[in-house]
């Protein structure tokens, strides 16, 4: 009986090895899903859900692939199929059946045909060397399309930050990158260095470390976690706090614009931090109610310290069509300057806690998503539109939004639309090796920079 058994169990795994769907792309872009029944050196016979084809061996397709292994061997050959465990894989050594679980990094090299040639109006994309410097800041880099059929195993970006917000990815060792904004240098594999290099201007010295505690898994599944910090010597915020008051308002007389007259106001609303509030001493008559304070941010900058982590969550898409990402962090500033205290005389520490994603829709294009809490951020939309000096406030506004009232006090109840949970959603594309562009919908809207 137990004889019996064993053998019901050997053939019961035998047979669902055998019976592991496998698929195969064909030169004019059919693909057939099934089980191979009988193959020889010419032709493959396959089982389908709508019957029994004969596929010739020379209208196959294969991927080229590199493949690295956590034993730390690597081998590079034709993908002949794949299952949801295994891809066999054809290379000068021999024919090659590799768990996807032991894999660790996986790169598509290119299609080609079971003949040996390239395939035929091929979506296959591959770099090239730029022909000269504007071609590697902006051409393309790349010859071929990118079309959302493609195979491709890894995107062509792993995303350092979303948007603003760290992950728990850090530059390679001796990596570049450049933004509009800010530089990072890669110093080895689990510590990079950063700065926001605008700052310079103002003489903000600031250097932003950050070191990835460990990185485990495979190419299938990955997860890892970073911390790091932020530090400046003259830090100029960009968080808003709560501020309500009385202020006096000068306007002129309509009957007579040489005559001035004083009006109390009451306001309420969300100011940068550190700013002072004033009156509007600008003599108008029939102010908007935008034009009746005079908001100054803080010149009187001092050293802040910002710590953060995050954990990264990485999964490979069905089908080998690139990965998935998640992130979990937090972060909190420091501001060493005692101005910045609540009405309570507790120093203000702003903080935000924050979940963000990308997803590879083809090798070069990612869709990026984030959702974050903190109550020290003001959305586009809330941004006021005043008296604005410099193109950027006049299109996005400058931070801060209030009301005012000659009669009644301002509350934060009457904010009912500014909340502390935000979101952000935008796309990062690879135009080539060196240069990325993304657009998004909290400020800084669009994004640039430059990978050497």
């Amino acid at each position: 009986m137990q004889h019996f058994i064993a053998i019901i169990i050997i053939v019961g795994l035998v047979f669902s090895q055998s019976s592991e769907n496998q698929s195969f792309k064909l030169k004019d872009g059919t693909v057939i899903s099934g089980i191979v029944v009988e193959k020889n050196d010419e032709t493959f016979t396959i089982q389908t859900k709508y019957g029994i084809v004969t596929v010739n061996k020379n209208e196959l397709v294969q991927t080229e692939y590199e493949i690295n292994l956590k034993s730390g061997e690597t081998f590079r050959g034709t993908k002949l199929s794949e299952t949801d465990s295994v891809i066999q894989l054809k290379t000068k050594l021999g024919t090659l059946n590799i768990q996807k679980a032991d894999i660790l990094d996986i790169k598509e090299s290119g299609q080609v045909t079971q003949a040996g040639e390239k395939k035929v109006g091929s979506n296959v994309s591959y770099h090239r060397r730029p022909y000269s410097l504007s071609d590697m800041l902006f051409g393309t880099g790349i010859r071929g399309s990118s079309e959302k059929d493609i195979e491709f195993a890894l995107g062509e970006e792993r995303l350092i930050d979303t948007f603003f917000d760290p992950t728990s990815y850090v530059l390679d060792d001796g990596t570049l990158y450049l933004s509009g904004l800010s530089f990072a240098f890669g110093l080895s594999d689990k510590l990079q260095i950063s700065s926001r290099w605008v700052d310079f201007f103002w003489g903000n010295f600031n250097i932003r470390p950050k070191y990835m505690l460990y990185q485990k898994g495979n190419w299938e599944k990955e997860s890892a976690l970073a911390i790091g910090g932020h530090f400046h010597t003259y830090w100029q915020p960009d968080k808003v706090v709560w501020q309500s008051g009385n202020v006096e308002v000068t306007s002129n007389n309509w009957d007579d614009e040489n005559v001035t007259s004083t009006t109390n106001y009451n306001y309420g609303g969300y100011f940068p931090l550190g700013s002072t509030i004033k009156g509007s001493t600008d003599n108008c008559y029939d102010c908007d109610e935008e034009d009746l304070l005079d908001v100054t941010k803080d010149e009187d900058l001092d050293f802040m310290f910002e710590f953060f982590t995050a954990y990264t969550f990485s999964k490979a898409r069905k089908g080998m069509r690139g990965r998935v990402s998640s992130t979990v962090g937090a972060m909190v500033q420091i501001p060493m300057s005692n101005r910045y205290k609540w009405s309570s005389g507790e120093t203000i520490i702003p903080y935000r806690i924050y979940w963000g994603t990308d997803v590879d829709i083809t090798p070069q294009l990612k869709m990026v998503g984030e959702a974050f809490y903190d109550p020290f951020f003001l959305d586009l939309n809330h941004r006021s539109r005043d008296s604005c000096y410099n193109p950027f406030e006049c299109i996005f506004g400058s931070n801060y939004t209030y009301k005012t009232s000659e009669t009644n006090e301002i509350t934060e109840d009457k904010f009912h639309s500014v909340r502390p949970i935000h979101f952000d959603f935008g796309f990062m594309y690879a135009v080539n090796e060196h240069f990325r562009f993304g657009i998004h919908t909290q400020p800084y809207i669009i994004a640039f920079y430059w990978k050497f």
